[in-house]
């Protein structure tokens, strides 16, 4: 059983994430510069990043050099 106050929230894939989109007339350009890299990355039409796993969401994060300060061991 979890302490009080814990966080015990799984994520659900797939993931929309703000902190990693882009400005919408960008979102070609980036999924274009992703695929160049082997991270191919689709965004919403407002341009927030869709994460389909863990795994992915941390190429992108290397990629750009983000960090998740509410990730997890192994995570960005």
């Amino acid at each position: 059983m979890a302490k009080k106050g814990s966080r015990n929230v799984k994520a659900k894939w797939p993931m929309k994430s703000d902190g990693g989109g882009v400005h919408p007339k960008q979102i070609e350009e980036m999924r274009e510069k992703c695929k160049r890299h082997g991270v191919t990355t689709d965004f919403t039409p407002d341009g927030r990043a869709i994460f389909t796993s863990r795994g992915h969401r941390k190429r992108y994060c290397r990629l750009f050099g983000m960090h998740d300060k509410d990730g997890g061991y192994g995570d960005p």
